[in-house]
């Protein structure tokens, strides 16, 4: 508060420290930029023929000028200290509310402690503002009937920042954060969008992007602030863009469910290609109609065409007329931010905006963005120079090209050599972070709601929800949101697989339709269970075919059959069909009353089973069954159609009857029906048929079997997701420590067993008497025997280790000695013949082992002197040993 609220003669103190090294600056450009000019008293008056042209740079052409408001000639006479006055008040307030609201946050979290660059500014900061605010006063003189440069505002601690310092390019560690698409959209998400309390001002306030990320709520500045400083961390060339926007923008009325314009460019789909004509497809005859009948038809189909466009076409008009705002009478004023993306870095092709308050990326020449003020981003600022009568159609972002951008601060090479290069601080902000909590609340208290033309959509943060749901749609008819169209839920981390559930209401049409989406790795291999409400009972449950040994695609049940559908078979299955009817009605092959599939069934209740089967280049078409149909009475087989037949053969054998020794009756030519296309062919003998119909009888006993396990596994599937929608379980990753409670338990435990296990061995490895009491049958009770035998047992081994310990010294010594007595003696013998080199090395070699001779001697005698101390030491223990108190009684 008390640097927003410094007194005006010390700002212009400070100014005209600078005044003169600017004014220099400003007079040694050479290339006569217009805003490193002194201003002339003639061109103050009449202007030098290029203000009338950039008066009109910025703003809007169908509406008033952005740029021609603000500032009349009869303000011209309004003095800068008045002026800065006010605007200084101004921001005081914004400042004091800025403060009062931050107690009254959506969540509550620590403040976080500002460091002293927040508080504030170093001697390059000062000097810069100074610059800043010498270029604000020339360009407002240069160009009068612009909109003032405002790039000075305070930050949450009141004191005031230059907007370039106050971007932080930081790169985040999590994944997502890579892209400008998952930048975007997390900036859209996490942070809520709060609409500037005057449209057409900029706000009175710019805080810090770590302030913004920690109160997670901002305007559209302080989200292209943070959207900027992510993408450059990122490593593209962002910047953010002081401009005006349509009211749908900044009102956040613009649909985001709508496909971006800016993908739809780069998804474009390549046109199909014709496949190639073979020529040896048989060429079907021309059909013989009526050409006039066919033009009738046609006429009546296009004008049929035409009246249904038509009536869609004023629909259209009228629900627009409808749902049309008022006009806005502040179109083209509206001030907004958002970020732009020039290309050259990240493989970046082509120039884009980023919505922040939607996180879409759109064309540069989108209608909704009426008009640029300046543009900034870490290095340097750019104030447009370019007329914006259309819009944005016609810009150019070539930010070298100063006819089209005025560069704030010359950081090129050129400008350096002339020491006219500013160095620019660096950015005042703490680097920005994001806890693990943090990243996946995703938004403000972990929700959001946003509201579209015909959606409603609900965002939720993962594992905030026990049911796993992270985002709900709700889909209408019509942007009244009438008419419920389909509820969608989007799940994660659920142990039961599921992924999405859609449900769609019932209609006068169709009936309420459920559609459930599961991910591989469930129990039952399922990929989609799809089914309605029981006025129209359907079941459709699809699975991961490449999971299931028997290649099961598909299972369809509805009110009159259970069809399955195969893939990738050793038998060629293809399909399999039950058909069920009321066993109670009597039989003749037709369809009998619909059974409930929700109502258990039994494998009693078909009437008809179907098997289809797929060609096998093995067996002769003629031979190769294509269709199977097992009715009760008979068997139907429909054969795979030959190469250059126009038909296929058929064949039908009734069932004969089961004699009383259950044995199948001979078979005769009254129980079957044959037809083939080749006339020539043979007829089948009898025990041919015969053999026939038993395979098919075995085949009808396989299927009905099959039939009845895919009934009972539909039932299982079913308890089993039931089971799984009231006790829904969430899986926890195991590097998730933030939420493994039992892993972090089992972490614990497996700690503190490691911990035991360590003290255990240091004291058994101090006990001398551990390996002696394991011997023993009760240890706990130790008699005057047993004490005298384990204190003998224990002083000779204690003897012998001492005695094997010299032992290894003297023979490590005598080894030492003898090795160097035999490289002594070959040093004597080869002396006249060896280089100096090898000289070197037995010089060196003789007195290593000459130290470690020494060494050794030096151990042994030690030993020799500690051996009776070390003896008398462990009596005296197994005297005093508790465990051997025995000894002391007797």
């Amino acid at each position: 508060m008390e640097g927003a609220a410094q007194d005006e003669p010390q700002q212009a103190t400070a100014d005209k420290q600078q005044q003169q090294q600017q004014q220099g600056r400003l007079e040694q450009d050479s290339d006569g930029d217009r805003l490193l000019q002194d201003v002339a008293p003639e061109e103050e008056e009449g202007g030098d023929g290029r203000d009338a042209e950039a008066g009109s740079t910025t703003g809007p052409g169908p509406a008033k000028s952005s740029v021609d408001v603000i500032v009349d000639d009869d303000d011209d006479d309004l003095d800068d200290e008045e002026y800065e006055s006010e605007t200084m008040k101004a921001r005081a307030d914004a400042i004091e509310d800025l403060m009062q609201g931050m107690n009254q946050l959506p969540f509550q979290r620590q403040e976080p402690e500002y460091p002293d660059t927040y508080r504030i500014n170093s001697e390059k900061e000062i000097a810069t503002l100074a610059i800043v605010r010498n270029f604000e006063r020339q360009f407002k003189s240069l160009y009068k009937q612009r909109k003032p440069l405002s790039t000075i505002f305070p930050n949450e601690c009141g004191v005031e920042k230059f907007l370039c310092t106050t971007v932080r390019p930081t790169k985040l560690q999590y994944r997502e954060l890579d892209r400008h698409d998952g930048i975007a959209a997390f900036v859209a998400d996490y942070i809520g969008y709060d609409q500037l309390e005057i449209p057409t001002e900029p706000p009175a306030v710019m805080p810090s992007p770590t302030y913004t990320l920690w109160r997670q709520h901002g305007n559209s500045f302080d989200m292209s602030i943070v959207l900027c400083s992510l993408l450059e961390g990122a490593g593209f060339d962002a910047y953010c863009v002081f401009g005006y926007a349509s009211r749908e923008v900044t009102t956040q009325h613009r649909l985001r469910s709508e496909k971006r314009a800016f993908e739809k460019k780069e998804e474009a789909k390549e046109e199909d290609t014709p496949k190639p004509a073979n020529k040896y497809s048989i060429k079907r005859e021309n059909r013989l109609e009526s050409k006039y009948l066919r033009e009738m038809q046609q006429r009546t189909k296009t004008e049929e065409n035409d009246r249904q466009r038509e009536e869609k076409r004023k629909e259209e008009e009228e629900r627009r007329a409808r749902l049309a705002p008022p006009e806005d009478e502040l179109h083209g004023l509206r001030v907004h931010c958002w970020v732009l993306v020039l290309p050259g870095q990240r493989g970046v092709h082509e120039a884009f905006f980023i919505e922040p308050t939607t996180g879409v990326a759109l064309f540069t020449d989108d209608p909704n963005y009426l008009g640029i003020e300046y543009i900034w981003n870490s290095s340097n600022l750019w104030v447009n120079m370019q007329k914006c009568v259309n819009g944005l159609d016609d810009m150019e972002y070539d930010l070298k090209d100063t006819t089209c951008w005025e560069y704030m601060f010359p950081l090129d090479e050129d400008h350096a050599e002339e020491g006219l290069k500013v160095d620019l601080p660096t950015s005042w902000v703490a680097r920005l972070s994001l806890s693990p909590q943090e990243y996946e609340l995703r938004c403000p208290n972990g929700t959001r709601k946003l509201q579209f033309a015909n959606e409603e959509v609900e965002i939720f943060a993962e594992y905030l929800n026990p049911n796993g749901l992270v985002k709900r749609v709700k889909r209408y008819e019509t942007e009244e949101l009438k008419r419920l169209l389909s509820i969608t839920h989007t799940y994660k981390h659920r142990k039961d697989c599921l992924l999405k559930y859609v449900f769609y209401p019932a209609t006068d049409e169709s009936a309420a339709r459920h559609d459930h989406v599961y991910a591989p790795g469930h129990k039952f291999k399922i990929r989609r269970h799809v089914y309605t409400d029981e006025n129209a009972p359907t079941r459709r449950i699809i699975f991961y075919a490449g999971s299931r040994v028997d290649g099961l695609v598909e299972r369809y049940e509805d009110a009159a059959a259970i069809t399955e559908t195969y893939r990738d078979r050793k038998d060629n299955l293809l399909m399999r069909q039950a058909t069920f009817s009321d066993l109670n009605e009597s039989a003749g092959g037709r369809r009998r009353r619909k059974v409930n599939i929700n109502v258990a069934r039994t494998p009693e209740d078909i009437e008809v089973l179907t098997e289809r089967f797929a060609r096998s280049p093995l067996v002769p078409a003629e031979k190769d069954m294509e269709e199977i149909a097992y009715f009760a009475d008979a068997v139907q087989i429909k054969f795979h159609r030959g190469d250059g037949r126009i038909s296929a053969s058929t064949l039908e054998l009734e069932k004969p009857h089961i004699t009383d020794k259950q044995e199948i009756e001979p078979i005769s030519d009254e129980y079957v029906d044959l037809y083939t296309p080749d006339s020539s062919s043979k007829k089948p003998r009898n025990f041919e048929l015969f053999g026939m119909l038993q395979k098919c009888l075995r085949m009808e006993k396989a299927c009905r079997k099959s039939i009845g396990l895919s009934m009972r596994e539909t039932r299982d599937i079913l308890e089993a997701l039931e089971r799984d929608d009231k006790e829904v379980e969430l899986e926890i990753s195991f590097y998730d420590t933030m939420r493994n409670e039992k892993l972090r338990i089992e972490r614990a435990k497996q700690e503190q067993d490691a911990k035991n296990e360590a003290i255990r061995r240091a004291k058994q490895a101090e006990d001398y008497l551990a390996p002696y009491l394991v011997r023993l049958d009760d240890p706990a009770h130790i008699d005057e025997v047993t004490a005298a035998w384990l204190k003998d047992q224990v002083m000779d081994d204690f003897t012998t280790q001492l005695k094997m310990r010299f032992n290894f010294i003297e023979a490590e010594c005598n080894r030492e000695a003898k090795e160097l007595q035999a490289k002594t003696a070959w040093f004597k013998q080869n002396q006249p013949s060896l280089s100096e080199e090898e000289e070197r090395d037995f010089a060196k070699y003789r007195n290593e082992a000459l130290f470690r001779m020494n060494i050794l001697q030096k151990r042994l005698a030690q030993h020799k002197e500690r051996t009776p101390h070390l003896s008398m030491q462990m009596e005296h223990k197994l005297r005093n040993d508790p465990r051997l108190a025995a000894l002391h009684k007797q």
